[in-house]
């Protein structure tokens, strides 16, 4: 027989094998297994009658792992071997093995070992057994025969490193056997440090010992066992413990003592964050009570049950009552009374579970599960939604004393039976917004019923804001293994009415800025399967509002007119109208196939899209907005028809961009369209910009485009058709403007320039460059030097005839206007020209958010006179500092603050 299997493009397994079957003996002449360059042989013969006698005999020869495939958790294998087996299975199982490996290797250690083993029975006898990888060793020597001879073991791994990647640190065990193979006492203890394992454990430390009796005979094996550990770091994937203790001591016998104490803490689960567990149970096996408890940042369970375990050696079972069960915390609750529990492989049953807490009470009055399904029965009473929303993060804008009740009968079996309900008895909706809305609910109910393969819901609901939503459906539900869902081509009917009055409580719920208001009417009928829903109606609004505070916009004076058809929602027009104009959205949303898909025309007539004291933009035009395949475009034109924006001062206070505020969203850098936009926007009539200094009206054209997810481009340019620019007590001509936009919306290039005219020397300032890095020169007519520039712009005469209260005006628009190198020069012939050493604007050493003036002159050798002026206060100082030797100086100062300092100086290579 020959077989061959290709394990990837370049490797395969084969078998060769030759196998005779001679009367009442079976003989496997030669086996010859190959993968890649390594190669198992084997033969052997094994009896059919008598004894049934058997033998075998094996060679492997440089068997790589690799070969087989990639096992990443496991270590690489080289391995060399022989081996023999032989024996019989009547009237007893015997056997005898021995093996050897040499020149292996395990994860690029050497890998060798030896042994022998003899099996009579129910009794072994290991004379030796040996295996060897670099420093990690494994023994064991001795024989279970029954009388006071034992089996011993031990495993000493302190290079676990040597293993491979996935393993680290070290572990060590030792142990003993006695008695036989159907009745062994093993008793054992280890210890591990810094220990890494495949499949991600992690283990700091730990030590501990185990005692066990087991008699294989039995349906539970385990006559008596103890255990001790005391762990700390232990991590297996994403779920682990900082510290683990522990002690067990067992016996199925009934009057057998039963001890367990148990404490973890610092758990950590993808699901759960505990600060600490501890387990207790104390009695005997027949009559224990167990106590449980869980500590959360923030909440606390504990529960104590009291029972037995009985028919240990039959079908184990646990049978007794929960005696308490309390929280405390975010959710606080107790138990009433006691209620009944049955623990057991075939059945769980829980009756008469009366649970008191603060969002209401519980009643289970019975929960079972069985090989038959599960059944389970009771009601809820007082329900307090306020409860129920504090463990919401983050917190719903909603205020609410509703209470609610219900009950249910379920039976889940092949097919689903029974009916829940949920309804008010008491308590109202606030939804909390500026002005908070108050729903009046003055009914809700929501019922359902499970009929074999149906399943029917029933929804009401009505409120003096809300109005009234009357819903019910049907469908049908799957059985068996999908008795819990809904299949695909499941039918669907219903209808839903709908009558709102009010639409302001939905703002808040959506976003603190929104404003809504008017009243919504529709009736929907359902129809088609899961997968593809119909739906036909109406959905009709009036007196519809829609604003957004943060941007200004605030649409009013709204109508809604749409028609669900089949799989989409038709709007025949949603329409605003303003003060001027009017704008109107209309086109269809299709949902067929669980997929959105929408073309929406909007259309502006002189609409004043934004409307506030600071800011004013109304537009005509018309745009395209197109959504399928989770991607969306938009397309169109606008003329803004007129336009006003205030930039506000510019000594208005204002946050540091570093300044972080908690709770609210932080601002991108960069502006990002959520979808493919080509829109060209002109400014038709011009738009006017105040404020900042700036008095203009800007005119021209710019067509914005972008994809999904980049920043937005522009492309176009922006006139400044008749403008002036006011500082430092000066009205400038703007008397060239131009915003080029060739790149990223928030960086056009600049090409300004501003005039002070009318007198001998017209001076002005040019802007080049880009927004995000300008460049601002000094121009003259006629040409003359910076500094001279500098004056005639802000005073309207040369430096010659400048004054000394002139210093401060000139030094601060310096440092306004222009660069740190081109200030530097400025300061420099400003100083000159009055007899100055110092001259400089900088930052008080009180405050650094103080600018301050000093001027400063060195009267002798030994003395410097300096004085400054702070330019936002009227705090001023007078310096004087006198050299009284190389190392030694005084320094005295009066004004806003006063102070006399004697320094020495040292001075190190």
């Amino acid at each position: 027989m020959s077989l061959s299997e290709p394990l990837d493009r370049r490797r395969q397994i084969t078998l060769d094998a030759h196998a005779l079957a001679s009367g009442q003996t079976l003989s496997l002449r030669r086996a010859e297994l190959r993968a890649g360059s390594g190669r198992i042989d084997l033969s052997g013969q094994a009896a059919l009658e008598g004894n049934k006698a058997f033998q075998a005999q094996g060679k492997v020869d440089n068997f790589r792992l690799r070969e087989l495939g990639n096992f990443p958790q496991l270590p690489e294998l080289e391995l060399n071997a022989a081996f023999s087996l032989k024996g019989m299975r009547e009237p007893r199982l015997e056997a005898d093995l021995s093996y050897t490996i040499a020149d292996s290797r395990l994860a690029g250690q050497p890998l060798s070992g030896n042994g022998e083993a003899r099996l009579r029975g129910d009794q072994l006898e290991i004379p030796r057994m040996q295996l060897a990888s670099g420093a990690n060793r494994l023994n064991v020597e001795g024989r279970m025969t029954g009388d006071d001879a034992a089996l011993n073991f031990s495993l000493d791994a302190p290079q676990l490193d040597q293993l491979g990647p996935a393993f680290g640190g070290a572990i060590a065990a030792k142990g003993t056997a006695r008695g036989t193979l159907a009745r062994p006492k093993v008793t054992a203890e280890w210890t591990a440090n810094a220990a890494r394992l495949p499949g991600a454990v992690r283990i700091d430390r730990m030590q501990g010992k185990m005692q066990a009796a087991i008699d294989r005979s039995r349906p539970v094996p385990l006559e008596s066992g103890s255990a001790v550990i005391d762990a700390a770091g232990v991590r297996i994937g994403e779920q682990g413990v900082v510290t683990l203790t522990g002690r067990l001591d067992f016996s199925p016998q009934p009057d057998a003592p039963l001890a367990l104490t148990l404490e973890a803490r610092g758990i950590s689960t993808p699901r759960l964050k505990a600060e600490r567990f501890t387990a207790t149970a104390k009695g005997t096996t027949a009559a224990h009570t167990i106590d449980l408890a869980l500590d959360e940042t923030g909440q606390a369970w504990s529960l104590r049950a009291s029972g037995e375990l009985a028919q240990v050696d039959t079908n184990p079972r646990w049978k007794g009552s929960m005696q308490a069960l309390d929280a405390s915390g975010r959710f606080q609750a107790h138990l009433a009374s006691p209620a009944t529990l049955l623990l057991s492989s075939e059945r769980v049953q829980l009756d008469r579970l009366l649970l008191d807490a603060d969002a209401g009470r519980f009643a289970v009055e019975t929960f079972s599960r069985d090989s038959s399904g599960i059944v389970t029965r009771g009601r809820v009473e007082r329900l307090r939604l306020a409860q129920l929303l504090r463990q919401i993060e983050p917190a719903p804008p909603v205020r609410t004393d509703l209470e609610l009740s219900g009950e249910w009968d379920v039976r889940i079996g092949d097919a689903l039976n029974g009916t829940l309900g949920l309804r008010r008895e008491r308590g109202d909706v606030t939804v909390v917004a500026n002005a908070p809305v108050t729903l009046g609910l003055s009914s809700l109910r929501a019922d359902a019923t499970l009929s074999g393969s149906r399943l029917s819901l029933d929804v009401q609901a009505e409120g003096q804001r809300l109005g009234r939503i009357q819903a019910a459906g049907e469908t049908a539900i799957g059985d068996g293994d999908n008795r819990l869902a809904i299949a695909t081509d499941a039918p669907l009917s219903g209808r839903a009415d709908i009558r709102m009055p009010s639409l302001a409580w939905l703002a808040p719920l959506l976003s603190p800025s929104m404003a809504l208001d008017g009243s919504l009417e529709g009736n929907i009928a359902l129809g088609g399967n899961a997968h593809d829903p119909r739906f036909t109606g109406r959905i009709t609004g009036q007196a519809l509002r829609f604003g957004l505070s943060d941007v200004g916009l605030d649409l009013r004076q709204g109508t809604l007119d749409s028609e669900f058809q089949g799989n989409r929602l038709v709007i025949r027009s949603l329409a605003f109208q303003g003060d001027e104009g009017r704008i109107s959205l209309s086109g269809p949303v299709d949902f067929s196939g669980g997929a959105v898909a929408a073309q929406i025309t909007l259309l502006a007539e002189r609409f004043a899209l934004l409307n506030r004291s600071d800011r004013r933009i109304v537009l005509s035009g018309a745009t395209e907005l197109n959504w399928r395949d989770n991607h969306g475009n938009a397309t169109g034109t606008f003329t803004v028809n007129s336009g006003m924006v205030d930039l506000g001062s510019a000594d208005k206070p204002r946050l540091s961009d570093d300044v972080v505020i908690v709770g609210r969203e932080r601002k991108q850098g960069a502006n990002k369209t959520a979808f493919d936009v080509d829109i060209t926007v002109a400014l038709g009539d011009g738009v006017a910009l105040k404020g900042r200094g700036l008095d203009a009206r800007l005119a021209g054209q710019v067509r914005l485009v972008g994809k999904a997810g980049e920043q937005l481009q522009a492309q176009g340019s922006i006139n400044v058709a008749k403008g002036t620019y006011s500082a430092y007590g000066r009205e400038l001509a703007i008397e060239q403007g131009v915003i080029r936009f060739r790149g990223p919306l928030n960086n056009p290039s600049l090409d300004i320039v501003a005039m002070r005219r009318g007198q001998e020397v017209e001076a002005g300032v040019s802007i080049r460059g880009t927004a995000l890095t300008p460049r601002v020169t000094l121009v003259s007519e006629p040409v003359v030097p910076d500094a001279e520039k500098l004056s005639w712009l802000v005073l309207g005469r040369g430096l010659a005839a400048a004054g000394d209260t002139d210093v401060g005006a000139l030094q601060s628009a310096a440092a306004a206007l222009l660069s740190e190198g081109a200030k530097a020069g400025v300061q420099s012939r400003i100083a000159s020209t009055f007899g100055l050493d110092t001259f400089s604007v900088g930052t008080s050493q009180d405050t650094l958010q103080q600018r301050i003036v000093t001027i400063g002159k060195q009267v002798s050798s030994r003395l410097y006179l300096s004085y400054q002026q702070g330019l936002e206060s009227a705090g001023s100082v007078v310096q004087v500092r006198y050299a009284l030797s190389s190392k030694l100086s005084l320094e005295a100062e009066a004004g806003s603050r006063s102070a006399i300092s004697l320094f020495y100086n040292i001075a190190f290579d």
